[in-house]
């Protein structure tokens, strides 16, 4: 008889195990599938150092995804939002791929769920050395 009881105590805890389990993975289809994307040109800042010029078609805008609540994301503003390229570092010449940097002041939305990153992550180059200037 002591053991029906025990049976019983635990398939309600099994029950609730499994409905908890069940509430949890609503949740998250739910909010994954109510995100929504944004899709803004942003001006590309190069930072060159005085060695090396750029010898191809460097991009003047980059496209960046802002993806997150609705609400959130239109009420992003586009001139809070910056990409940079830098290839300062650089002393040889040569074909380079370098990250772009996106970087927000976002102040509150920072702690909420709001992804900003670029389309295409990478810049392709080819950097040759700067051309010396004559001098009389």
């Amino acid at each position: 008889m002591a053991r029906a009881r025990g049976k019983e105590k635990y398939s309600g805890l099994k029950g609730a195990v499994y409905s908890i389990f069940f509430a949890c993975m609503v949740y998250l289809a739910f909010s994954i599938y109510t995100r929504e994307s944004r899709c803004i040109g942003i001006p590309i800042t190069i930072m060159v150092n005085d060695r090396l010029v750029n010898n191809s078609n460097m991009p003047k805008f980059v496209d960046v995804m802002i993806r997150g609540d609705r609400d959130l994301i239109y009420g992003i503003d586009a001139d809070k939002i910056s990409a940079k390229v830098d290839f300062s570092h650089l002393d040889m010449e040569g074909i380079y791929s370098l990250p772009v940097l996106i970087e927000y002041d976002l102040g509150l939305l920072n702690s909420s769920k709001v992804e900003i990153y670029a389309v295409k992550p990478r810049i392709r180059v080819s950097m040759v050395k700067r051309p010396e200037t004559a001098t009389p």
